[in-house]
Parts: structure tokens; C-alpha cells; sequence
């Protein structure tokens, strides 16, 4: 990345690189009639189906697997855009944009290219158990986070995961061509999470990761369970990305406690509305050359964020989702940039 001034040097992406929240995700509509995504998943070689297949729309609660004919249906589907993932063991991921407007039947063929033999080479330190559990630990820490929430958090399938590191340069990746699976047990979620890529630079003190999660909600197990995991997601969504953007797009920064300057203190105004310009369709235009300072000082821990536009401009959906998930860059000393996947909820969250 070049860097532009005195920032920009510590830089990175979020929904690629550290949060994962928004990163290849949905864009949910506030109002309309739910549709219906349908279609199939195929060989690309082949043009065969292929069966269990994991379909789901990224960041969300919605998701299936193909059948012996690769056929897929998610229902009830809001009105927005989304991603639509698939993935299956052997092949490369595919992810297509899709817009479900008020009512629709929305059809896709996704094609998976089958994975090819002889790439990179991953080291499973499998001669190693010590090896492969210092790498592991490391993993977890950089991955999942550091925080309460994502000490709440166990991959229950460790054994798919396979490390290596770049000779002379620190960089340490990982990959699996499974499904992660991870219980969030202080958030009350199982999360499904097709890892794209994963590259820790100790040398840089940067992570950079893409992911694709589907959420499934977990039964609380007694009232209290359930009371304490009301209160950890909403305690978690304070103060996150997720809220300043929706209190961005609905013109209620002040009274989410969120305050916008440039890096010398300037006020970008009430609501920022400097940098926000709305558009018809509802979406809102957050647009600026400057690096922006943003801090809160609501019922969550109060901290402050620096944040910068690859491009000068992002638009944000009615419910806070980035569309341009790769240009909203997070300086790493940001109270943002230390949470990880463990402290990830669903687009369809909101606080009860």
C-alpha cells in the first residue's frame, strides 16, 4: 500500500483485512417484500453438479447446502444487495453480487473451479504436534482476537487448518479448503467461515484476512444464557463500525454518542454532514480526502478511530453496510482495529 501522509503507512482494510464485519456483506434494505434467491452449483470444468455444497449470503443468518442436483433455494430473503457465497471441499470459493429487490425470484448457476494441485505449499506441522500448536495459538489470537468476547470462542474443527511461514520476512499465513466452524459461546452464534486468505506480519504488526461467515444462532441453554448473550451483543455492537455507520446514515451520530473530526480536530459538523451526502435510493455518499477522527462516548467503552477512503468516497446502505468494503481503511491504532472475528454479529442484528 503507499503511503499518504503521516497514517497511511499503518493503514489497512477492514472487511478484507482486520474487522470482517462488513467485509463481503450483505447491504440489508430497510422496507420491502422478501425474494428468493435460487440456483445451482456446478463443475466448472464439468459443468456437473455438485451436492453439499455451502450456499449462503455473507455476514448473515441465511444459508443451505446443494442437493444431489446442486440445486440451492434461500427464502425470505430482504430486499438488498448481498453476497452470494459457495464453497465445497476441493474447490475454490466463488462469490457472486447479487440484489434482491421487493418480492423477486433471483436465479444463479455458480461455477466452482476445482482446486488446483501442486500450489503453495502448506506446512501441517503434522511430524510437529508442539510446532503445529505454537502456530495454532497464534492463529487464534490474531484471528479470533484478544478480547472477552473472543475468549468466548473455540474452532471446533482445528485440524483443517493448515500454516506456513515466508522465510526471512516474519509472515505467517494459513489455509484451509474446509469450513471453519466456531462456537462464539459469549455471543450465542455458530459461525461458518470460508477463509480466503490469512497473512500475519509480526514485522508490521498487521493482519490481513478475507473471510465469508454465515451466523446461525445458538440455543440458549437457561434464561440466564440467553440474558447474557442480549447483553454481550449489545455491549459488542456499541461503539463498533456497524454502529457509527448506521447512526451515520441515519443522521443520529450525536445521540449514538459518535463525534466526527478531521485529524487536527476540526468538526466535519453535526451529523458530519461535510462528508455525507445522501442519495435517492437512501443509500449515503460518505466522501473525503481527509483522514477522519471518530470518537465515542456512549454506554461502551469510550475510544477514539482513524479512519481513511482508498478512493475519497464510500456508500453506505440503509442498515450500515459498506458497499465498497475494500476502500474503508482503519489506521491499526484504532480501538476498531483490535477486534476480530470474536466479536463478529449478523447484518439482521439489531438491539433489542
Amino acid at each position: 500500500m503507499n503511503p499518504v501522509g503521516s497514517l497511511d503507512r499503518r493503514m489497512t482494510r477492514t472487511g478484507l483485512l482486520f474487522l470482517a464485519l462488513g467485509f463481503q456483506a450483505a447491504a440489508l434494505s430497510a422496507e420491502g417484500e422478501a425474494g428468493v434467491i435460487r440456483g445451482r452449483v456446478v463443475d466448472r470444468m464439468t459443468g456437473l453438479p455438485l451436492e453439499s455444497a455451502n450456499v449462503f449470503l455473507a455476514s448473515t443468518t441465511r444459508g443451505t447446502a446443494t442437493d444431489a442436483q446442486g440445486r440451492f433455494v434461500l427464502a425470505d430473503v430482504p430486499p438488498g444487495f448481498f453476497q452470494l457465497t459457495a464453497s465445497r471441499v476441493g474447490y475454490e470459493g466463488e462469490v457472486l453480487p447479487v440484489e434482491v429487490t421487493g418480492g423477486d425470484t433471483v436465479r444463479r448457476v455458480i461455477a466452482l473451479v476445482p482446486r488446483a494441485v501442486g500450489g503453495p505449499e502448506v506446512v501441517v506441522h503434522g511430524e510437529s504436534p508442539e510446532a503445529w500448536r505454537r502456530d495454532f495459538e497464534e492463529f487464534s489470537r490474531q484471528f479470533l482476537g484478544a478480547d472477552r468476547f473472543a475468549q468466548g470462542c473455540r474452532l471446533l474443527n482445528p485440524e483443517v487448518v493448515g500454516f506456513r511461514r515466508e522465510p526471512g520476512t516474519g509472515t505467517f499465513l494459513a489455509v484451509s479448503d474446509s469450513v471453519l466452524r466456531v462456537r462464539n459461546n459469549s455471543l450465542g452464534y455458530l459461525l461458518y467461515i470460508t477463509l480466503r486468505s490469512f497473512r500475519w506480519d509480526s514485522a508490521r504488526n498487521a493482519v490481513e484476512y478475507t473471510v465469508f461467515v454465515r451466523f446461525e444462532p445458538l440455543v440458549p441453554g437457561s434464561p440466564a444464557e440467553s440474558l447474557e448473550w442480549k447483553t454481550n451483543r449489545r455491549e459488542a455492537y456499541r461503539g463498533s463500525v456497524r454502529n457509527f455507520l448506521r447512526a451515520l446514515v441515519s443522521a443520529q451520530l450525536e445521540q449514538a454518542a459518535f463525534y466526527v473530526t478531521n485529524e487536527e480536530g476540526e468538526s466535519m459538523g453535526r451529523d458530519a454532514r461535510k462528508v455525507v451526502l445522501p442519495l435517492p435510493s437512501g443509500v449515503r455518499q460518505l466522501a473525503t480526502d481527509e483522514i477522519l477522527r471518530i470518537d465515542y462516548a456512549g454506554e461502551a467503552e469510550a475510544h477514539r478511530n482513524y479512519i481513511r477512503l482508498a478512493q475519497g468516497l464510500v456508500h453506505v446502505g440503509a442498515d450500515g453496510s459498506l458497499l465498497e468494503q475494500q476502500d474503508f481503511l482503519i489506521d491499526p491504532r484504532s480501538w476498531w482495529a483490535e477486534h476480530r472475528v470474536g466479536r463478529m454479529l449478523p447484518m439482521e442484528y439489531v438491539v433489542e
